[in-house]
Formats: structure tokens, sequence, C-alpha cells
């Protein structure tokens, strides 16, 4: 009994982890096929980006899908979305 109170959150946990990465996995993916035939990363960190808010993020990723032939789902571009946040912009 106290193996399955302390086993079962623990996989719950891995679970849960594992579907954010693998969003974020495949969210980098899509954005070094797509994104860096315009762009390298460094416009990410540059000092006057101007994306300023997650939404910000959610909506240029948005935009950019048509200029570099990506034809994404919703969920592709969230993947995107997490990625670049996760790896860059930290917004909460």
């Amino acid at each position: 009994m106290k193996f399955k109170r302390f086993v079962f959150p623990i996989i719950g946990l891995v679970l849960g982890s594992t579907t954010v990465h693998a969003d974020a996995l495949t969210g980098k993916i899509l954005h070094d096929q797509s994104c860096m035939g315009c762009h390298d990363t460094s416009v990410y960190s540059r000092p006057n980006k101007q994306i300023k808010s997650l939404a910000a993020l959610q909506g240029q990723v948005s935009r950019c899908t048509k200029p570099a032939g990506a034809e994404w789902s919703k969920q592709e571009v969230s993947g995107v979305v997490e990625y670049l946040n996760n790896e860059f912009y930290h917004f909460k």
C-alpha cells in the first residue's frame, strides 16, 4: 500500500513533465526546420527585441508561419511558442 501511494504520484509527475517537454521538443524541431531559414536565434536575445509578453510571442509565431512556408496546427504553433519561451523569453 505504501508503494502505491509513493510511486503513482511520481509516475504522474514524470508523465506530465514528459508531455510538456515533448511539446517544446517538437517546437524546437519545427523552429529549426522553418524559422532558421530567415534568422538565427540572436533575434530572441537582442537588446531591442520587440516581443514583451507571451501573447506577443504567440502572435509573432503565428504571423511567421506564412513567410516561413510552415503549415502548422495550433498545437504545433503552441509547441514552438513553448520552446521559444522556455529557451529565450521566460514569460510566466
